[in-house]
């Protein structure tokens, strides 16, 4: 979203629209505000939300945003992509599309893409610290580290302490070669949230590279523990131990 992990950093959640209440378990299932369903499930109860709403195009919109996001949890990007693009275009101006599929283009490495869908969700204004903390890491997987370091710290500034936030500006450092801000970045990450296996991985890789190699693998094997795709999914970012 995080799309990335991503795809993990970018769900936002809806409240169920006006005029529904004869199909309030099919949106409750579709939108799985509280994670209670499987993503088949919700995928079920989006659908019979589209077959049941082809007349009122902004509850269709929204799920079809949420289908999207059950798709991509599912790992199956291309159907996610589609689902996002028939919100967008049922609703233009509805951002949360815009976010998740910039995710999803983040996670298969399509940069250039990413980047377009969050800046237009950030025209379309939801929370922005979040589209920022994304927009950076996809600059600075792109290569644009300046821009992506700037984004990284207006989320910050907006949102101190944010854990994948400081992930996000853990990794531009990490490209930008300046590894012990790096590291300071993914230790204050690891504080608040543990289980972060991205940040876990980058600081295994930033530990190896200032010379502590067995630090530096524990963390790398923590973070596969976790995560057993996170090693793969940042090689294609250009980190590897």
């Amino acid at each position: 979203m995080r799309y990335r992990v991503c795809v993990v950093l970018g769900l936002l959640s809806f409240a169920s629209p006006a005029g529904a209440q004869d199909m309030s378990q099919h949106w409750v299932r579709c939108l799985n505000e509280q994670e209670a369903f499987t993503a088949d499930q919700s995928i079920e109860g989006c659908t019979a939300v589209i077959q049941a709403a082809r007349d009122v195009p902004a509850n269709m919109a929204i799920a079809f945003n949420s289908r999207g996001n059950s798709h991509a949890a599912k790992d199956q990007p291309d159907r996610a992509i589609e689902d996002y693009d028939q919100a967008i275009r049922l609703n233009p101006n509805y951002a949360a599309p815009h976010h998740n599929r910039g995710g999803v283009y983040l996670d298969r490495a399509q940069y250039d893409r990413a980047i377009q869908d969050f800046d237009q969700a950030l025209r379309l204004k939801p929370n922005e610290a979040v589209l920022l903390s994304g927009r950076c890491y996809a600059k600075a997987s792109a290569g644009a580290l300046a821009a992506a370091l700037a984004d990284c710290n207006e989320a910050l500034r907006r949102m101190p302490g944010h854990a994948e936030f400081l992930d996000s500006r853990g990794f531009t450092y990490l490209k930008m070669r300046q590894l012990p801000q790096a590291l300071a970045d993914y230790d204050a990450a690891f504080k608040v949230d543990p289980g972060q296996a991205t940040a876990l991985f980058g600081r295994g890789v930033v530990r190896r590279q200032m010379g502590d190699v067995s630090g530096g693998d524990a963390d790398i094997a923590a973070a596969i523990a976790i995560d057993a795709a996170v090693a793969g999914r940042l090689a294609r970012r250009g980190v590897v131990p």
